[in-house]
């Protein structure tokens, strides 16, 4: 009956230590699976004053330091809160703390998210040319949001970069940028969205309309 006992214990004392073992701290890159493609995601976990904070990267959406609430590590069980976002994820830390496997749930359901080890690799440096007229940033407001607009000519062509402070969206690179001239249209389709616009004569402002989702807004951009 001793022995039995003891080995129970010592089964218990070796699951503990396994579990106070578990370390995720650092930066990860995962990968989340939805019927629309896969998209990567990049994590970042340090420890805080009685826990654990963190924050989100959605990569190919530009889309960066979107923080992360209620990070509980459980034994090997991970979870936490993306509000931002109106979502949460749920996985499983490997026992060499190398991998964490879930699913993240959101808006539009469940959806596949596995973890790694690892940053994000830095994108890839377009070849330089001389600036165009129109190059600079350039900033306008939609429904009470600010949005700054990266314009830069480079060997390729011109190239454009958003920031939207006030939705965690830093550098997200549009899919197209197209000139006629004086008009102007600048694509993302990860966001379903485009700005058509003209270029004042004093190449001071752009005046346009943003559509998205079978809607079209309009907005003025100006030089910063």
């Amino acid at each position: 009956m001793s022995k039995c006992l003891s080995t129970i214990i010592v089964s218990v004392l070796a699951g503990f230590s396994l579990a106070q073992a578990q370390d995720v701290t650092g930066d990860w890159l995962g990968t989340l699976v939805r019927p629309s493609g896969e998209s990567r995601v990049a994590m970042h976990i340090a420890k805080s004053e009685g826990g654990l904070k963190g924050t989100l990267d959605f990569i190919e959406q530009g889309v960066s330091g979107v923080p992360m609430e209620s990070i509980q590590l459980a034994g090997p069980k991970l979870t936490f809160q993306i509000s931002a976002v109106q979502a949460s994820f749920e996985g499983k830390v490997d026992a060499g703390s190398a991998a964490i496997e879930g699913a993240a749930t959101g808006q539009s359901g469940t959806a596949p998210l596995k973890f790694r080890r690892g940053a994000a690799p830095a994108r890839a440096a377009r070849k330089p040319a001389a600036p165009s007229d129109i190059d600079g940033d350039w900033t306008g407001t939609l429904e009470g949001q600010t949005y700054v607009f990266h314009i830069t000519n480079t060997a390729d062509g011109l190239t454009a970069t958003m920031d939207l402070a006030a939705q965690h969206v830093k550098g997200a690179e549009a899919t197209k940028v197209a000139r006629d001239a004086g008009a102007i249209s600048i694509e993302w389709k990860v966001f379903g969205s485009r700005f058509d616009g003209r270029i004042a004569a004093d190449l001071k402002s752009m005046e346009g309309s943003v559509s998205a989702a079978g809607n079209s807004f309009p907005m003025k951009l100006t030089r910063m």
